[in-house]
């Protein structure tokens, strides 16, 4: 297990127990502070069919939460970055090329490792939905499904 020093207080800690934030190394301690850690479970993960096309498979359990979901067209898909690299706090960004923070971008090099998304519902087959506009990575855990924003501005 390979075993970095915090930049912010020096601390020796592993790797995985630290974030490289602008090219180095942090403790989740000095990031995050004296909180506990939150623990999440998928419900299901993201398959890429194609650009396009995203088969979401969730737990089998998870049929009893599908009541009527058929019925949405839009759909706002939570789901974790496991694919992520190191954050990088001051960039410019993509959408208009002006130098923001993480917080004022959609970038996926983020201190914690969360995403939204809306997509248009395709279809469902069992516990397998067919979106379109999910920009997650294949194998993408899936952590929640809401109802699309679209839905909500109405």
């Amino acid at each position: 297990m390979d075993r970095v020093t915090c930049r912010a207080c020096g601390k020796t800690v592993a790797e995985q127990a630290a974030l490289q934030v602008d090219g180095e190394f942090y403790c989740r301690q000095c990031i995050h502070g004296d909180v506990e850690p939150v623990v999440l479970y998928p419900i299901g993960v993201v398959h890429r069919e194609d650009d396009q096309l995203c088969r979401i498979e969730l737990q089998p359990f998870m049929k009893r939460f599908m009541h009527r979901l058929e019925e949405e067209q839009h759909l706002t898909i939570v789901y974790l970055l496991h694919k992520t690299r190191d954050v990088k706090s001051v960039f410019n960004r993509g959408l208009d090329g002006k130098q923001v923070g993480v917080f004022a971008s959609r970038t996926p090099r983020r201190p914690t490792p969360i995403a939204i998304t809306e997509v248009e519902l395709e279809r469902i087959e069992g516990t397998t939905l067919y979106v379109r506009g999910l920009d997650a990575f294949d194998g993408s855990p899936v952590l929640d499904i809401k109802l699309g924003y679209q839905v909500l501005r109405r």
